[in-house]
C-alpha cells in the first residue's frame, strides 16, 4: 500500500490483513484482504475478495485511492472556502 501518501499526505497509520476469509465456504478458494486506514481522527476500512490475492490487494488499493482523492478534494475545498 506504498504510495497511497501521494493522494493524501496526512495518513497516520495503516493496517493491512491478507489471507483467506473465515467465512469462505465456496468450492472455489477467495483470498481477501482488509485495510484500516487512519486519518486523524477519521477511519476508512476498506475490505474486498477476488480469487487471485494479488487482485484482492489492487481491488483495495484502487478503493482507497478513490477515498482519499474524495477526501483530499473535500479538504482542499473547506481551505478555500468552496462549497461543494
Amino acid at each position: 500500500m506504498r504510495g497511497l501518501s501521494k493522494y493524501l499526505d496526512s495518513i497516520t497509520h495503516i493496517d493491512i490483513e491478507v489471507g483467506i476469509p473465515n467465512n469462505n465456504q465456496q468450492k472455489r478458494k477467495m483470498y481477501g484482504c482488509k485495510a484500516i486506514v487512519q486519518i486523524g481522527g477519521e477511519v476508512i476500512k476498506m475490505e474486498k475478495e477476488a480469487e487471485d490475492l494479488y487482485k484482492a490487494i489492487d481491488k483495495v488499493k484502487d478503493h482507497l485511492r478513490v477515498e482519499l482523492t474524495k477526501i483530499k478534494e473535500k479538504l482542499q475545498d473547506r481551505s478555500t472556502g468552496k462549497i461543494s
